[in-house]
């Protein structure tokens, strides 16, 4: 049994570059109907709400793909805000872990 935990931002609607496999990854397990996640997880999105539009579009899409793909969710999507205090909801995500 293992654990995966995703830390996640994204860039005006994007993963970031070192993201986008996985996401493909992801969206391709779910046009198959394929579950090849037994893990537990736990997603973690970083940004900025000034950018309302895209704001935790990755992070959300992460954390609804890995359930849907045979993930065992640990902790529901909890979100950092770059505009406030994102070390505090680290912190707070970290301790719930």
């Amino acid at each position: 049994d293992g654990l995966l935990l995703v830390l996640s931002a994204t860039y005006n609607g994007c993963p970031p570059a070192n993201a986008g496999d996985f996401v493909n990854f992801c969206g391709a397990a779910i046009e198959r109907h394929e579950r090849p996640v037994d893990a537990r997880f736990a997603v973690l999105g970083c940004g900025h709400s000034d950018w309302a539009d895209t704001f935790q579009a990755i992070p959300t899409l992460l954390d609804e793909s890995l359930e849907k793909i045979g993930g065992h969710r640990l902790l529901d999507l909890h979100t950092a805000d770059s505009k406030k205090a994102p070390e505090e909801d680290f912190v707070a995500w970290t301790a719930k872990l």
